[in-house]
């Protein structure tokens, strides 16, 4: 087995104790690499914050696309599905009805009340009223629900 001294404890340890960095190996084992990121990340949550909020989306999407082919992604996304029509179904009542207006042109697709962007999503504050929503856009959408945006109606 090939052994290499660790750059942050000293010790000289398997390895297997490293991560791979392309064609090498790190130069910290993986205890010292774990510590020294937990510090970094102490040192710079802005930093942290604004990678996490860069890469959710990306991340999630690009999830989604790897799977969505595979009849286990389908499988899943089913059950998902219907786990939320059971524990939501006036809300699942509510959007359905609205999607379904939208897709036989009852309803035309307005434009984000914040930035103007076409196409929006329809937002609905009230799920006794169907047909009342506010359109935002899918960002300013996620945004509203991260509590990071208030909307007036």
């Amino acid at each position: 087995m090939e052994r290499k001294q660790c750059y942050g404890c000293g010790k000289v340890k398997d390895i297997s104790e490293y991560y791979e960095r392309g064609s090498k190996y790190d130069c910290r084992c993986k205890a010292c690499r774990q510590l020294v990121t937990k510090k970094w990340r102490e040192r710079n949550p802005d930093k942290v914050e604004a990678y996490v909020a860069q890469n959710r989306a990306n991340a999630r999407r690009h999830y989604k696309e790897k799977l969505k082919g595979t009849r286990a992604y389908r499988d899943r996304h089913n059950e998902e599905q219907k786990r939320v029509r059971m524990k939501h179904p006036k809300r699942w009542k509510t959007r359905h009805n609205f999607c379904m207006a939208v897709y036989r042109g009852k309803i035309k697709r307005g434009a984000c009340v914040i930035c103007d962007k076409p196409n929006a999503e329809g937002h609905h504050p009230d799920y006794d009223k169907p047909f009342e929503v506010i359109w935002l856009c899918h960002r300013h959408h996620c945004d509203l629900h991260i509590g990071e945006l208030e909307v007036v109606i």
